[in-house]
């Protein structure tokens, strides 16, 4: 039978508390084991989640964060946010073969609430893993309890059900046919109403000639450059993603891009590696 994974960052002992509970639950009957480990050891299970699982369509995953500071991810979940926001783990698809849902705590009284919990539901997506649950935020400035217990009552169920069939998220199609249901489309668009021309009085000035505009330039003799300003590292982070998605844009054979290349530095090195190349004229 099937092992499901569950795996966790903790600075404060809360994500840790509510995983080891998790793992203690009543097991659905796709899975005969279970393993909770900090996400910082997810080294030791690669291999296995690269290929296809021996029971069921998919290996099934529940990630269940915090995040520190405004935005961090905690320390023994940095090492698998590193991981997943790589250019190189993004091509190569490691987790095309699992299913995952995940659960983020975070205060609202910060600015990046849930920050790593949402990088988690989004970069596992990228990474080739499909989402069996939709992102759950919980606030431990308010009710945290509430938002806990109908994730815990709901996931494994949701897990299972994702793992055997390696379909897309149920409950993401639930809500979405929900939606459709509250904000009906039209079936029928209404026939616009042009007003009756009016006559013109004048006859219209005839355009000044006007020589042709040169072409643009199809390439740029210059990088493109990002620059960033970051106190927590979230700014850096944003401008490496970034850069890293103009690079893989222009690994992209069939794409057309303007810049050649790009140059992704602290803004604070602008004089020395920017501004010989700002203060010349481009190639026309």
């Amino acid at each position: 039978m099937a092992t499901l994974y569950i795996l966790y960052g903790s600075a404060t002992g809360n994500a840790e508390g509510i995983s080891l509970d998790l793992a203690e639950k009543t097991l659905p009957a796709h899975f005969s084991s279970v393993v909770c480990q900090p996400l910082e050891n997810f080294k030791k299970y690669t291999s296995e989640w690269s290929k296809p699982p021996t029971h069921g369509k998919k290996h099934g995953l529940i990630l269940i964060c915090s995040t520190t500071g405004n935005g961090d991810a905690p320390e023994n979940a940095n090492r698998f946010v590193r991981y997943i926001k790589r250019k190189q783990t993004i091509e190569s698809k490691p987790f095309q073969h699992c299913v995952f849902s995940v659960l983020g705590l975070g205060d609202t009284n910060y600015d990046q609430f849930c920050q790593t919990g949402k990088i988690l539901d989004k970069k596992m997506v990228e990474v080739g893993a499909i989402r069996a649950k939709p992102l759950v935020c919980a606030d431990e400035a308010t009710d945290m309890e509430e938002s806990v217990d109908q994730f815990m009552e709901q996931v494994l169920a949701d897990i299972e059900r994702a793992c055997v069939e390696g379909d897309a998220s149920f409950a993401t199609m639930s809500e979405m046919k929900k939606s459709q249901e509250t904000f009906p489309l039209p079936t029928e668009a209404p026939t616009p109403v042009v007003p009756a021309p009016i006559p013109a009085t004048t006859a219209p000035a005839a355009p000044k000639e006007s020589g042709p505009l040169p072409p643009p330039p199809e390439k740029s003799d210059s990088p493109l450059f990002i620059l960033y300003g970051s106190a927590t590292g979230n700014a850096e982070s944003i401008a490496i993603d970034l850069a890293e998605t103009y690079e893989a844009i222009l690994g992209n054979p069939d794409t057309k891009t303007y810049f050649p290349s790009v140059v992704c530095m602290e803004a604070d090195q602008f004089k020395k590696k920017c501004l010989p190349t700002w203060e010349t004229d481009p190639v026309a």
